[in-house]
């Protein structure tokens, strides 16, 4: 291993653990929307930040996939679970990262089953309401912006 780059390389990875702090809080505010009286607008926000999160993290992982590149070594976690073999100071922030990596896939899940199930209970709200009005359906209007034919408008659920 050339020892100018490793440094950059565990420097990296502490720039990669900082950002999931960030991103683990990001999703605990969203848990925490989630639970109480929110607005669509805070769900957006919400949404938007956590883009911009995901697109900033990507370009940390490229940088992580140069330096691995120029010390010859594949991006993989058994190519960095080497180097945290080698250094326990590497390790111990390639564990915090794993670990991390972790408690952020186990809240997003679970907001997005929140979030499911809030967009099921809006549906089969709006469905119920629609069933009340059978005729007033003629002022409604399809996915693809065309008026809605006859019948009950009731909707079908979609998976975005």
């Amino acid at each position: 291993m050339t020892p100018t780059l490793y440094p950059h390389l565990l420097d990296q990875l502490k720039a990669e653990n900082q950002s999931f702090e960030e991103f683990i809080h990001l999703l605990e505010h969203e848990a925490s929307v989630l639970a109480g009286d929110y607005t669509h607008t805070q769900i957006h926000d919400i949404a938007t930040q956590k883009t911009a999160w995901h697109q900033h993290y990507a370009q940390q992982q490229t940088q992580r996939q140069k330096l691995l590149q120029q010390l010859e070594l594949q991006d993989s976690v058994e190519a960095l679970q080497g180097l945290a073999d080698q250094d326990p100071l590497f390790g111990a922030q390639l564990e915090r990262l794993l670990a991390q990596a972790a408690r952020a896939r186990e809240l997003n899940q679970a907001n997005g089953a929140l979030i499911h199930e809030y967009l099921a209970h809006h549906q089969q709200a709006l469905n119920a309401l629609e069933q009340l009005q059978p005729d007033s359906s003629g002022g409604t209007y399809d996915a693809r912006g065309r008026r809605a034919q006859g019948g009950t408008g009731q909707r079908t659920q979609t998976q975005a």
